[in-house]
């Protein structure tokens, strides 16, 4: 069991296949996990099928041609989007106002992205 983000985490694994791997972001068991869920009951992922590939494959990665950008590049990218947002809701309410959008919440991944204040 492991403390992460304030939720108990409990992982099965095969110290049999010599892989720390497993889903998500979950690494470093010493053998292949198999099997991760928190005691909350908020996230749970199990394996269904275990293939032993013995031959030797050529690996090539699917995303090669597409561009890549930075996770600061993506958190400017979405702040700017929830920004375009709030400006066209505003522009349809000619009273006036504020709008404030948080980025937090009980999210398995958390972007740190500051709150958009938008004021009209």
């Amino acid at each position: 069991m492991a403390q992460y983000r304030g939720r108990t985490y409990e992982a099965r694994f095969a110290p049999e296949i010599a892989s720390p791997y497993g889903p998500w972001k979950m690494q470093g068991l010493p053998g292949l996990i198999l099997s991760v869920r928190t005691l909350d009951g908020y996230f749970s992922s199990d394996a269904v099928k275990l293939i032993n590939n013995t031959k030797k494959h050529a690996i090539t990665n699917p995303y090669a041609a597409l561009s890549v950008r930075t996770l600061q590049e993506f958190k400017k990218d979405l702040r700017e989007h929830y920004l375009f947002l709030a400006k066209n809701a505003a522009a349809k309410n000619p009273d006036g106002g504020t709008y404030k959008i948080n980025f937090f919440g009980d999210q398995l991944e958390d972007f740190d992205i500051d709150a958009v204040d938008f004021e009209y």
